[in-house]
């Protein structure tokens, strides 16, 4: 349900992954680091997120990318918890 509504709040080339059972990726192609920080302030304000992480891609790859997006998440939840 939640990967679902995630879909109506993002571009057509933009892609949603689910990680886990809560967690998901959400790749916005071609965008800038401020266009997704607009994607995610409409994305807060119509669903209830507890974290996230803007990860630029430029010159990395994505196994990289979702390495440090655990870290962050792991970090996230060892302080609030």
């Amino acid at each position: 349900q939640m990967g679902e509504d995630l879909l109506q709040h993002v571009r057509s080339p933009d892609l949603v992954f689910q990680l886990k059972a809560d967690q998901y990726l959400i790749a916005l192609q071609g965008s800038s680091t401020e266009g997704a920080q607009i994607v995610f302030r409409r994305i807060r304000q119509n669903m209830l997120i507890r974290a996230y992480a803007v990860l630029p891609l430029h010159g990395s790859t994505v196994e990289r990318a979702l390495h440090q997006l655990e870290g962050e998440l792991s970090h996230y939840y060892l302080t609030q918890h």
